[in-house]
């Protein structure tokens, strides 16, 4: 049975204030429970909570073999119970609050990750949930384990992106900038920017060239795609530290098959781009 105070404190934990406070946040479902379970050097379970119809399966799947000194932190509650704290219309049957363990590393070792890195992604000004959790999705099946943010983009703790990553926020890397141009710029590794001035994705040629002046730390060979939002595209900020620009070309109908007005989609959405960009850069 939760307390009062446990349903309060997991209730609290759908507004980022109180995530930001106690650098906490729910995942709900035990699949990507047990993602989260499984990266102790990042992710400590406070609380495992399940329905007793649920308990069995947990068991079963191996969430609890993860979780050390299980039970002070295990327990089992009754779907009222749960249906208060989750932010769904309908409660999953297990939900979890983790604490992150903050990173130690230094700003120029985080850089050093994106160098040593084939792939990497950054995102300006994301702020739809479901995108940004599809987006990190996207980097955990490409093996691309560096995403950088800039600051107005969503909360990736946000319980909707949660459930968005289907637990591949376990293992990706997200790191937020203060100011992503000039992050984008100390990284000095050839950045490629999303737009649609750009050239044909399948017309790029790599390596990218550097500007005049810029020199790569020995051993770099990171390349970053930098994508926008769908309405506002890239900041000029942003596209000012750029070293090319690339598109998606559209294919419009053909023949007789065109309906009135316009013959073309006005754009991708932003995952759905990221997803065809890097599936041709990787």
């Amino acid at each position: 049975m939760a307390s009062k105070g446990l349903i309060k404190r997991v209730r609290q934990l759908q507004q980022k204030k109180y995530r930001s406070q106690t650098n906490q946040f729910v995942v709900e479902g035990s699949r990507a429970i047990t993602e989260f379970i499984k990266n102790k050097d990042a992710f400590d379970c406070v609380h495992l909570l399940t329905t007793k119809e649920q308990a069995e399966v947990v068991v079963h799947r191996g969430v609890l073999d993860h979780v050390v000194d299980v039970g002070p932190r295990y327990q089992s509650v009754t779907p009222s119970e749960m249906s208060k704290m989750t932010g769904l219309s309908t409660a999953c049957d297990s939900l979890a609050v983790f604490q992150r363990k903050l990173p130690d590393e230094t700003a120029e070792e985080v850089r050093q990750n994106f160098r040593d890195s084939q792939l990497s992604l950054a995102l300006d000004s994301v702020r739809d949930p479901g995108n940004l959790g599809t987006l990190i999705r996207l980097c955990d099946w490409f093996g691309m384990r560096n995403l950088l943010l800039s600051s107005d983009c969503c909360d990736c703790y946000n319980p909707k992106v949660v459930r968005a990553t289907s637990g591949s926020l376990a293992r990706v890397r997200v790191r937020y900038a203060d100011c992503l141009g000039s992050e984008l710029r100390s990284l000095r590794v050839p950045l490629v920017g999303a737009s649609m001035e750009g050239q044909s994705v399948y017309d790029l040629e790599l390596p990218l060239r550097l500007k005049d002046g810029e020199t790569a730390p020995d051993g770099a060979g990171g390349l970053v795609l930098v994508m926008g939002s769908e309405g506002q595209g890239l900041s000029n900020e942003v596209e000012s530290a750029l070293h090319g620009l690339v598109s998606i070309p559209s294919y419009p109908f053909e023949g007789g098959d065109v309906l009135d007005g316009d013959n073309e989609a006005e754009s991708l959405n932003v995952a759905m781009a990221a997803g065809i960009l890097i599936s041709e850069m990787k």
